[in-house]
């Protein structure tokens, strides 16, 4: 296997002790259902369908327009088997695809939404690329709504994210994480993050593991940052600007709404239109 085959599987086997942000919440949920509710209301669409970028299943298993059948689309298998809920409520299907080319015809679909799925793709080409194939598929009267993981636009210091850590004042490891890549990130949106370095300077932070008394800091949950080690996989975490940069070509932004937990302000959901 290639090194990003085994990141995901690795990922995959781990998925439950994956926590908010990297795994939307409740209140991403409840965005979803009312922005897709909103748009089901003025399209009108007797039998929409959807199309599901990865295999989410707090999102599979969401309150979806009546009658909606729902594709889900993921390039690894292992987060098939792992990850996906079964039965949702909706007529639902899994297929291993990339969402460089849905298997879907063009026009086909009226909603697609995914969830942080833009972040493991190169900024701003393989962005570009998603969107423009996204815009290619979904109905003059679809609606795309994506969360996102931005950074934040002053960048933090490793120094500052391990001394709130010290302190107490965060309050997810997956938080920790996030904030960890962001403070190595690139200046530039095409930077990205090598993850290798995330584990790296965790590694490096030698912390004390057993004296961590944080809720949620569970020796499964800290271990799901060694999946991270040795790979040079790059993450992007645009800002919401640059998101805009992009999806402006072919998108009319609808929405941009953000939960209250926390990190939500850097984990935007986006409700787009297509352009004619």
């Amino acid at each position: 296997m290639t090194p990003i085959q085994d990141h995901w599987t690795l990922h995959a086997r781990q998925w439950r002790h994956m926590g908010p942000p990297l795994r939307p919440c409740d209140q991403d949920v409840r965005i979803f259902e009312d922005l897709f509710a909103s748009w089901h209301a003025d399209a009108a669409v007797a039998a929409p369908v959807a199309l599901l970028l990865g295999v989410t299943p707090e999102i599979a298993a969401m309150q979806w327009p009546e009658r909606t059948r729902l594709l889900a689309v993921d390039h690894n298998l292992e987060m098939i088997r792992h990850v996906w809920p079964g039965p949702t409520g909706c007529e639902s299907l899994t297929i291993c695809g990339r969402w460089q080319q849905p298997p879907v015809s063009p026009a086909s679909v009226h909603m697609v939404i995914g969830d942080g799925c833009f972040t493991p793709l190169a900024y701003p080409e393989d962005y570009r690329r998603v969107a423009e194939s996204l815009h290619h598929v979904l109905s003059p009267e679809g609606c795309l709504i994506l969360r996102f993981f931005t950074r934040p636009p002053v960048a933090q210091p490793v120094s500052e994210v391990l001394a709130d850590l010290k302190e107490g004042k965060i309050r997810s490891f997956h938080a920790f994480k996030w904030r960890l890549a962001w403070a190595l990130h690139g200046p530039a949106a095409e930077d990205g993050v090598c993850i290798g370095d995330i584990w790296q300077a965790w590694h490096t932070a030698n912390v004390d593991k057993e004296r961590i008394s944080l809720p949620g800091w569970t020796p499964e949950t800290m271990a799901t940052i060694n999946n991270y080690q040795g790979r040079t996989t790059r993450y992007s975490f645009p800002t919401q600007e640059e998101i805009r940069r992009v999806f402006g070509q072919w998108f009319e932004e609808e929405a941009c709404l953000t939960g209250k937990y926390e990190l939500a302000d850097q984990c935007p959901i986006f409700r787009f239109s297509p352009r004619a």
